[in-house]
């Protein structure tokens, strides 16, 4: 298989669209020795990113962040601008052509079985995850600043157990699949809030906020909201993070 071969194979799975749920993301990271790498319980530690707006950019600053602590950090973004590659990076690189193709070349006999199962094959988002995943495990990543596709609760990406979860901001965006009002949005983007793990809220209207609070109080997640537990100062053209005492 070519690099320019890998790329069609992949872009052939779209007609499948986003077909939003985890039972078979799960079955296929289960299927490809992955669910390990995504429990939480060794490497990497994954910086979880929701939001209408800014997930992009606060992914992007997170790589470069974990990028200068000097140890193996991946980063996932959605969706790329001009390059296939730029969803999936090692530090501030992309992955490698060949490395694409050869992790393409891994998973597509996996996705092609689970296409004669009930889930009648993953979605092209869903490979592209998958692929992320193995791509970091090969490069044995402490650290993935990790972006959602879409929503949150049913992203491909919520099979992870971040060691934080971040909603950025929340808007009327994707509303024939997410929801026709903030709280319905923000329901959704909330569900990848989790047990025990903190979780950073942006500035969200109070219709917004209240439905993140009814999730994270469900799940038992701390939050740190902006403009609440987490104040920035401006000293000196620097921004401090302090927390109330």
């Amino acid at each position: 298989m070519t690099y320019s071969e890998s790329l069609a194979y992949v872009s052939s799975l779209a007609p499948r669209g986003w077909r939003l749920g985890l039972d078979r993301m799960t079955e296929f990271i289960n299927r490809a020795g992955l669910a390990d790498y995504v429990s939480g319980e060794g490497k990497p530690r994954y910086f979880h990113v929701a939001g209408t707006n800014g997930k992009g950019s606060t992914t992007a600053m997170l790589q470069a962040i974990l990028a200068e602590l000097g140890e193996p950090s991946g980063s996932f973004f959605s969706p790329y601008v001009v390059d296939p590659r730029e969803r999936v990076q090692f530090g501030r690189e992309m992955i490698s052509e060949q490395s694409f193709l050869e992790i393409v070349e891994f998973l597509k006999p996996i996705e092609q079985a689970m296409e004669e199962t009930e889930f009648a094959g993953v979605t092209e988002f869903e490979l592209k995850t998958a692929l992320a995943f193995e791509f970091w495990r090969r490069k044995d990543c402490k650290h993935v600043a990790l972006e959602v596709g879409l929503g949150g609760k049913l992203d491909a990406t919520n099979v992870v157990q971040p060691a934080v979860s971040i909603v950025v901001s929340i808007g009327l965006d994707h509303v024939k699949i997410l929801g026709n009002t903030h709280a319905e949005i923000a329901a959704e983007k909330a569900g990848i809030l989790k047990a025990g793990i903190p979780g950073i809220i942006g500035r969200v209207s109070p219709e917004a906020m209240s439905a993140i609070q009814a999730r994270a109080d469900a799940v038992g997640a701390p939050l740190w909201r902006m403009d609440h537990e987490i104040q920035l100062e401006s000293r000196e053209n620097s921004a401090l993070v302090t927390t109330p005492a």
